[in-house]
């Protein structure tokens, strides 16, 4: 997993090999290409990820909140498991763009990570002032992650949210989608 931490998957099957103490026969026998190591990499990594968000917004953990606690939490719970592997994210993100293997591997992963965070602020849907709380919801996705994907997809050069210390933007955007949801 390591291989993939450097912000690309830019490593030779020597190296890989040197690495893992594992022939380089045994590699390409095993994967067939290096694209093979990278979507085998790749997806172990979407499962740690979505284990990790399962954890983080099991709507367990959030039963002793108010709905306004909650969303602020579910959307910090997301917005930190999401940076907290910003750097494997990445590589799905731009890889994604040159394989379909890769790219239905990070489109099951945003689907998943959709749908959890979507499921446990539906929790609350009744608490909402929206004549469609599940649109609302699916907006609230996305003014929570949009700003983090673009600082995933870019880097700490997006300058856009490097301006705003990023502990403070992702309290904000808790904040800000509790509003939205909660107020007309």
């Amino acid at each position: 997993m390591e291989l993939l931490q450097d912000d690309d998957a830019d490593f030779t099957i020597g190296e890989l090999s040197r690495r893992s103490g594992v022939s380089v026969g045994a590699i390409y026998g095993r994967f067939g290409n290096k694209e093979g190591v990278v979507h085998h990499l790749l997806v172990e990594a979407c499962a740690i990820i979505e284990r990790d968000l399962s954890e983080a917004l099991d709507p367990a953990r959030y039963a002793d909140k108010d709905t306004e606690q909650l969303v602020i939490a579910a959307v910090e719970a997301t917005t930190q498991t999401v940076d907290r592997h910003a750097n494997v994210l990445r590589v799905i993100s731009w890889d994604s763009l040159r394989g379909a293997e890769i790219g239905a591997t990070a489109a099951a992963l945003n689907a998943v990570t959709t749908k959890l965070f979507t499921t446990l602020l539906l929790t609350r849907r009744d608490d909402y002032r929206h004549d469609d709380p599940v649109e609302a919801v699916r907006v609230a996705y996305h003014l929570a992650l949009d700003p983090v994907t673009l600082r995933v997809l870019y880097g700490r050069g997006f300058s856009n949210v490097e301006r705003v210390e990023r502990q403070r933007l992702y309290d904000e955007i808790g904040r800000a989608c509790a509003a939205y949801l909660l107020r007309p």
